[in-house]
Parts: structure tokens; C-alpha cells; sequence
């Protein structure tokens, strides 16, 4: 699969189906196989394509700090090396702040926005939780098994963990295909976080902009969720029911349709 040069880094990235581009933005410590179960769903109508962020994956870089805005700014040189002109974008967590980047930075690159289990501001108990297992794990207090095994305590609810069968699913694919992100980079990746804090700035956001959150989310609470949306002009809000931090992967049932509806709403209404 193609790896691409991109400013100073060697960008992994892969295309799958036809149509109108559609980028998918992984969250913290994830590479582009977090979008696998949802790769078949999305290519079937839109060119999808999916990439490894700074930091992780396959994706080469320069053992130095970087920002959101450097990660928005990657994802804007990916289209214009693709000759995309504009794209759908859908980002979850640490995706859904590089999509908000893009949009303040790169505004004309985006035909709209889907902004799944994200903020505009990290919370002080998150900031704290991950960077304390990320610190452990820098440390080789902890390995990455444990480390994976605690983020998915945080990541999922108590009706996924009642499901033996469908955790079982979530863990092989976690190990599947996946090359782990080194600690160090990890760490980056929570500072460029900590970083980013688009709160005063949403209503520069003009995109036509869906905001998903599961009620369930201890990592990025409901409110923050709300607060996104509320800041974004005209931005459409969908609260998912019994769904935690990975509401894309639990709740995909509910997830999927949602997406799918709002970018026809934006292909029709935005030709």
C-alpha cells in the first residue's frame, strides 16, 4: 500500500471504493485499522480513504514534538497530493480535533464535518487518565497488553463488556494488522492534545457539521459533546444511547446510518 512523502514525514495511507472523497480521522494511538470494520460500509459509496497520523503506524516521522494543527496540516497535504479538492471528513476523539483544525485552517478542503466522541477542550480527568497509563508505559512500567486492555475499560460500556463475544471481536482486532505506536510518540501525541482548544473558536467553523456522542462516555462526557455542537453554527447533534467513547465501534448500528444520512443530507443540499 502507498506511503506518500508529506512535508517531513512518510505518510501510510490506503483508498478503498468510488465517489465523492471521504477521509476518516483515527483517534489517540490508533492507525488506520481502527476503521476496518467500517471500511466496507463507506467505500461501497464514497472513495474512502484512510491513513496513519503522526505517530503512529506506518506513518515515518521525525523524533520531535508536533501539534494538532501539524496533524490537520498533514491530512490538508494528503488531499492536495491525492488531487482532492474537498472531502467529507469524519473524525473520532483525537481525529474529531485535527477535523476541527482542518476547518479552521483549511476551510476550503472540507465538503462537510461528522465529529464522533470529540471536544473542543481535553477534561481534567481524561488529561490525567491517559497520561498517566501513557506515562507507564514510556516508564516500561506497563506493557502495551495491559495499557490496550485499560483503554478499553475506558473506551466501552458496561453493555459492551456484558457481550463476551463482541469484546473478544474488539481485542483481535486490535492486535490484527496493528503496528503499535512507540510510548514516546504516544506521549506526543497526548501533548499535542493538551495543546488544542478550539473553544473560542468554533462559530468560525462554517462546514455543515454533525456532532455523535455516546451518553455513556467517561473519557469525553456527553456535555463536552454538547458544547461542541452548540459552538458550531447550524452543527446537528445525535446522542447516542448506551454507547461510551467508541460509540463508532459499539453502537456502529446506530453510528453508520447517522453518517451516512448526513453526508446525502450534504452531497444534495451542497452540490
Amino acid at each position: 500500500m502507498p506511503i506518500i512523502k508529506i512535508s517531513d514525514i512518510d505518510m501510510y495511507y490506503e483508498e478503498h471504493g468510488e465517489g465523492e472523497p471521504l477521509i476518516l480521522i483515527s483517534g489517540y494511538s490508533a492507525d488506520h485499522t481502527s476503521w476496518a470494520h467500517l471500511i466496507p460500509v463507506f467505500s461501497k459509496k464514497y472513495r474512502t480513504i484512510v491513513f496513519d497520523n503522526r505517530g503512529v503506524g506506518q506513518t515515518v516521522i521525525p523524533d520531535t514534538p508536533f501539534t494538532i494543527d501539524d496533524m490537520a496540516d498533514d491530512t490538508a497535504a494528503l488531499l492536495d497530493a491525492l488531487n482532492i479538492e474537498k472531502a467529507h471528513v469524519i473524525g473520532v476523539s483525537m481525529g474529531g480535533r485535527i477535523a476541527q483544525a482542518i476547518a479552521l485552517r483549511h476551510p476550503k478542503k472540507l465538503k462537510s464535518l461528522v465529529l464522533c466522541s470529540t471536544t473542543a477542550r481535553v477534561p481534567p480527568r481524561t488529561r490525567f487518565a491517559l497520561g498517566m497509563m501513557a506515562d507507564a508505559l514510556a516508564k516500561g512500567n506497563i506493557g502495551h497488553e495491559f495499557h490496550d486492555m485499560m483503554m478499553l475499560s475506558w473506551t466501552f460500556s458496561d453493555r459492551a463488556f456484558s457481550s463476551p463475544e463482541f469484546m473478544n471481536r474488539i481485542r483481535a482486532g486490535a492486535s490484527s494488522g496493528r503496528v503499535r505506536p512507540l510510548p514516546a510518540n504516544m506521549v506526543r501525541q497526548l501533548q499535542a492534545g493538551y495543546q488544542f482548544d478550539t473553544s473560542l473558536r468554533l462559530g468560525e467553523i462554517k462546514t455543515p457539521t454533525m456532532v455523535i456522542h455516546g451518553n455513556e462516555d467517561i473519557l469525553f462526557p456527553i456535555s463536552y459533546g454538547r458544547e461542541l455542537a452548540a459552538g458550531i453554527p447550524g452543527a446537528k447533534f445525535v446522542e447516542l444511547q448506551g454507547a461510551a467513547h467508541s460509540a463508532y465501534l459499539e453502537a456502529a448500528d446506530r453510528f453508520v446510518p447517522a453518517a451516512m444520512s448526513f453526508l446525502a443530507w450534504v452531497d444534495a443540499s451542497y452540490p
